[in-house]
């Protein structure tokens, strides 16, 4: 019976998890300079999504005059941020990075469309941090 219970409560609970506008996305980072051994390290991180069209909508004219698009549904802009302890975060240096993103394609077919920001930050040598897209539709 208990085991029973514990199905249906997972079950209940991917069905009120469920975010059908949102197809994916990545999260990454590279020093500029591979090869540089001097604190602080500059890096560059890249933030990549797909959107349903309807929820994110894009079009050529987004496109070329490389406009930001946001979430139709939420004005707030996410950010990129340290999710790690304080101590870990204050030492590495890392600042809150606002990130808007800029629409770099989309299909009407498939009614789809993808955005990605680009930005450089200098963090402090051998630096150990957790960071995600917080705002926007994020918790």
């Amino acid at each position: 019976m208990l085991f029973r219970v514990w199905i249906l409560f997972l079950l209940l609970l991917v069905n009120t998890s469920l975010a059908d506008h949102y197809k994916g996305g990545t999260l990454s980072w590279k020093p500029t300079n591979p090869y540089s051994l001097t604190s602080p390290v500059e890096i560059t991180i890249t933030e990549r999504h797909s959107w349903t069209l309807t929820r994110y909508q894009c079009n050529k004219n987004t496109i070329n005059t490389l406009g930001a698009y946001n979430d139709t549904q939420n004005v707030t802009t996410a950010t990129i941020t340290c999710i790690s302890s304080v101590a870990a975060c204050t030492s590495s240096l890392f600042q809150t990075i606002n990130s808007p993103l800029y629409c770099t394609d989309f299909s009407t077919v498939l009614q789809i469309s993808s955005g990605t920001y680009y930005t450089k930050q200098n963090l402090a040598l051998n630096s150990i941090i957790d960071i995600a897209s917080r705002g926007a539709s994020w918790a």
